[in-house]
Formats: structure tokens, C-alpha cells, sequence
């Protein structure tokens, strides 16, 4: 699902007891940002050690990601699986990313499909103040 050319360093740290023992380097996030578009992804998957004791640094990288990529589906694993086990979180965010992402597909495909086999009217009612 995430190959290693998808997968992104990012630094900052958040220690066990929640407290932040470097800050997120937002450059790192905006670089892979770039990376990610060029290679047209769909869904973007979060993961950072002791987000579930601290989220502050999963959330602005999710903030990040929604500005620069509008419509990409993105999922913190915070948000997915807020539990110690780092693999286990980051697998089950993983997964998630990418089912949202094609069940989103599938759904606009199947709409799409509604849309052209239907007639659709607009009732439009303009009122003047």
C-alpha cells in the first residue's frame, strides 16, 4: 500500500509523557507535499510516535496536508487507533487511508453513473430585498 518512496521522515519529537522534545519541522511535511502530488495519491496516512500522548504535531501535519492538497482524504493515527502500540496504529491508519480513499471512488463513480442515466432539473428562486 505505502511503498518506500511514499513513506516521509518527518522531524519532531514527542516523548512518552506527551511533552514535545523537538518541534515539527513543517518543511519536512511541505516537501513530501510536493512529492505526494506528483505522484496524484488519493489518501494520506499519519502516523507519529507518542501522538496518542500528544496530537499536536499529527494535527498540524494533517492541517498542512488538507491546505496544499484540497480533496486528498487524510487520517491520523491518533484519530484511527489512539493506542501505545506504534505498528499496530500505523497499520491500522494505513489500511484505513486506503479503503476511505476507494470506497470514495467507488461512490463518485457510482453517482456519476446515477447522474447520466437520470434526468436532473434545477428549480432555481431568486428573491429580491
Amino acid at each position: 500500500m505505502a511503498t518506500r518512496d511514499r513513506r516521509f521522515p518527518i522531524r519532531g519529537r514527542i516523548l512518552a509523557d506527551g511533552s514535545e522534545h523537538e518541534p515539527l519541522n513543517e518543511q519536512d511535511i511541505l516537501d513530501a507535499i510536493e512529492v505526494l502530488k506528483q505522484q496524484d495519491v488519493q489518501a494520506v496516512a499519519i502516523s507519529f510516535v507518542w501522538s496518542i500522548r500528544n496530537t499536536e504535531h499529527e494535527q498540524r501535519a494533517k492541517e498542512l496536508i488538507e491546505q496544499h492538497m484540497p480533496g486528498v482524504f487524510v487520517c491520523c493515527g491518533s484519530e484511527v487507533y489512539p493506542q501505545i502500540k506504534e505498528y499496530t496504529r500505523t497499520s491500522t491508519t494505513l489500511v484505513n487511508a486506503y479503503f476511505i480513499s476507494s470506497i470514495s471512488v467507488i461512490r463518485r463513480e457510482k453517482l456519476q453513473a446515477q447522474a447520466r442515466n437520470s434526468h436532473c432539473y434545477v428549480l432555481c428562486h431568486a428573491v429580491a430585498v
